[in-house]
């Protein structure tokens, strides 16, 4: 969609894996102006199908408040990210670790 950018894909999904959500939300919101384009396209050029209508609806949901939760989101998902790298380090202990999720839940 846009030459000279770089591809981006979302990552195979893992309920145990927050490195793979942070991953996913961060490229849904770098990705978010050719995703609307796309949908806006679809939504134009095939008025009487069935992608016009999923186009419609998935415009309808990306609102402010779908926004406002996605970037929410990332820097929650992100600052986890960033602790669970710390916490998987061979030479934390608990009580470091402890304190380290602490301070992660007084953030959020």
């Amino acid at each position: 969609m846009h030459p000279g950018s770089p591809s981006r894909e979302l990552k195979r999904q893992s309920e145990t894996r927050w490195i793979c959500q942070w991953h996913d939300i961060n490229t849904a919101l770098k990705t978010m102006g050719p995703l609307i384009a796309t949908l806006e396209h679809f939504e134009e050029i095939d008025s009487s199908t069935e992608r016009h209508t999923t186009a419609d609806c998935f415009l309808k949901g990306l609102n402010l408040e779908f926004a406002v939760c996605l970037i929410s989101s990332e820097d929650i998902f992100g600052r986890a990210k960033a602790n669970i790298v710390v916490l998987q380090s061979p030479d934390k202990d608990s009580s470091q670790a402890a304190e380290l999720v602490q301070v992660l839940q007084s953030d959020i």
